[in-house]
């Protein structure tokens, strides 16, 4: 799931990169500019995800197909073939918006050497869930993924950034402690969600490869019964080793999630309020993204997914890495929702 932000302290590229030291993301020339806000075309789009990736049906979905989604979802449940103010959204046959998805695809594939095995792209308007005999519409998500689904919302490329450093005492958000975090245009904001989205694709790959592997990453990321804890400290980690449940001082919250006390640090507030399978996959996005900043600020996630990667490639589809990319059950659904976001 991902998030857009209400508010956020926002800084310019400039900043960004004096804080980090390094860029955060790569200057694009004018050309590429141009070409970003003209955005390829709809025929390009299914052609290239088809070709470079092997997705065979990108649609704009219909009500129906819709309630087929929520369904899925509601362990089989039969539901109203009728959603109450449904409306359809068609990208366009031209967007800007084809080519985020496009980057964000090759992203992750550039990262893992492969994607998850992604059968299709949807798109709809607004998510929604189905509760108490009614459809619920769902806003704030921009996207969702399971089991080799991708369905995309109109907000997908409305979410700010990760920060751009770690966070120290030397680095401020918004007059606070921690580091700033950038304000990002759509095609940067659409290409995260994207890869925070297969994020939870690449989870499906690393369960098959190790049933044990979120236990592993709660012992690494410091997750304990729900809650977060700061797994650079060693008796957190001595602590987690033995079942215990580490002391309130070492909790990491939503509310202070950026603070430079922390040894290891999270990515973004999503990923402690989200709870570990967001944690999971926002790790993932930014190891696709911004992998310095990921390694700066939580080095055991960033170990951690560096340590298994040969391992999940063998379930990922294989994908030939190019330059800034232009099962059964009930799923779980994992969703990238937009407002609040990170702050």
């Amino acid at each position: 799931m991902r998030e857009i932000q209400q508010k956020t302290s926002r800084v310019s590229s400039t900043q960004q990169q004096q804080a980090s030291g390094v860029p955060f993301i790569q200057k694009q020339s004018k050309q590429q500019t141009t070409a970003q806000a003209t955005g390829m075309t709809r025929t390009t789009f299914d052609q290239e995800v088809n070709t470079r990736f092997g997705i065979t049906t990108v649609r704009n979905g219909t009500m129906q197909d819709q309630v087929l989604s929520v369904q899925r979802y509601s362990r089989g449940a039969t539901l109203p073939t009728t959603i109450p103010g449904w409306q359809s959204w068609d990208p366009g046959s031209q967007s800007p918006k084809y080519d985020a998805i496009l980057a964000g695809i090759q992203d992750l594939a550039n990262a893992f050497g492969g994607i998850p095995p992604v059968q299709s792209i949807s798109f709809f308007h607004s998510a929604y869930d189905y509760s108490n005999g009614n459809y619920i519409q769902q806003p704030n998500t921009g996207a969702d993924y399971s089991a080799g689904i991708l369905n995309v919302y109109h907000q997908f490329d409305s979410i700010s950034s990760f920060p751009v450093a770690r966070s120290t005492t030397a680095t401020t958000a918004g007059g606070r402690p921690g580091a700033p975090i950038p304000a990002l245009n759509p095609h940067q904001s659409g290409r995260q969600t994207i890869s925070h989205e297969l994020g939870h694709g690449i989870a499906e790959a690393a369960h098959l490869a190790n049933p044990n592997v979120f236990q592993d990453f709660n012992l690494a990321a410091g997750w304990h019964n729900g809650h977060l804890y700061d797994a650079g400290n060693t008796q957190v980690q001595s602590d987690l080793s033995q079942g215990n449940t580490p002391g309130a001082q070492f909790e990491i919250t939503a509310a202070n999630w950026n603070n430079p006390r922390w040894i290891d640090q999270p990515m973004s507030r999503y990923a402690v309020s989200g709870g570990q399978s967001e944690d999971f996959a926002e790790s993932i996005a930014a190891f696709a993204q911004v992998p310095s900043v990921l390694q700066a600020r939580a080095p055991r996630r960033y170990a951690f997914i560096q340590s298994n990667i040969a391992s999940w490639r063998a379930h990922l589809r294989s994908v030939t890495a190019q330059a800034g990319g232009g099962a059964s059950g009930n799923p779980v659904r994992t969703r990238s929702p937009q407002p609040p976001r990170r702050d």
